[in-house]
């Protein structure tokens, strides 16, 4: 699934086109002026996931990551700090349309149903997350499961994180 939601063009590999059609999509989605700051940082963030995961994972330099060439890079810890946590940080910015710190339901599922993610499973990964059953998550706490996800061992990375949030 985590392939799957990068996958935005859907041709089966990951290559510098799926993250700028990722950006576009949420940014044009959330209602985002595309010339904005939070717009321009989303879209630096994509390019700059782009370039550290093509740079880790194409091993054999052919321009585009396979699923086993993803697969085999996602678990490296350095992912985390080179590309994956400016990702998650515009990201998760992204959706703080309030600019409060938080992220209520709507902004997370607004995100969600986005990027590919089913309602259901959706619901449950916010329940899971709010834990002070007040509709909201601090942001911060959003981008730490956003790197969690990506780079999970689990094979079903979801099930992961709502058995460990």
């Amino acid at each position: 699934m985590r392939f799957d939601l990068l996958d935005a063009n859907g041709n089966g590999v990951l290559e510098e086109e799926d993250f700028q059609l990722l950006a576009e999509r949420i940014i044009t989605g959330l209602g985002e002026p595309p010339t904005s700051a939070k717009a321009r940082a989303l879209v630096a963030s994509h390019q700059g996931y782009w370039q550290g995961l093509s740079a880790h994972a194409d091993t054999n330099g052919d321009g585009v990551v396979s699923i086993e060439e993803y697969f085999a890079a996602v678990t490296d810890p350095s992912v985390n700090t080179a590309y994956l946590r400016p990702y998650a940080e515009a990201v998760v910015a992204m959706c703080d349309r309030n600019d409060d710190g938080m992220i209520d339901r709507a902004e997370y599922t607004d995100y969600m149903r986005l990027v590919g993610f089913d309602a259901d499973r959706a619901a449950a990964m916010f329940a899971k997350l709010d834990t002070a059953g007040l509709g909201e998550i601090p942001a911060t706490e959003w981008v730490e499961v956003i790197c969690r996800y990506y780079t999970s061992s689990a094979q079903d990375s979801v099930a992961d994180l709502l058995t460990h949030a």
